[in-house]
């Protein structure tokens, strides 16, 4: 278990075990590639996937945390991956074009009413978005 409860802003790249570090004073926390940071989750079975703020120790999120979804001209195969659906939490403030032009099929599901000032246009490729939706923990 790490201390990271003075950590502001966190950048996270790689899959990682979200769990083992609580950075309960995160304000905001940048994923580069979220589908590749969560890879493993989705390897291990799971074909409807919630973006976390992220995950303390205890498994609280922190709401306050505000999440930013970049991408980056890394080559990533989705080949393996089967999901089916993305739960997109009202912390969601920024998401590039391109985060998800790989993936196809997906269904995104947001507790937003429309697309936010943060979202570049295109953001979700060429899926389906439900908005208004009741997403888990809104």
């Amino acid at each position: 278990v790490v201390d990271g409860s003075h950590v502001k802003k966190l950048t996270i790249q790689h899959p990682m075990v979200y769990y083992s570090v609580d950075f309960s004073s995160l304000e905001t926390l940048v994923y580069v590639d979220y589908i590749y940071c969560v890879s493993n989750l989705i390897k291990s079975g799971s074909k409807v996937i919630m973006i976390s703020s992220h995950l303390n120790r205890f498994f609280y999120e922190n709401l306050n945390t505000k999440v930013h979804l970049i991408s980056s001209n890394r080559e990533i195969d989705f080949e393996e991956l089967n999901i089916e659906g993305i739960h997109i939490r009202m912390f969601v403030e920024v998401i590039e074009k391109g985060v998800f032009d790989k993936l196809t099929n997906v269904t995104f599901e947001t507790s937003y009413s429309e697309k936010p000032s943060g979202w570049e246009e295109g953001w979700n490729g060429n899926n389906q978005v439900i908005w208004n939706s009741k997403v888990f923990g809104e």
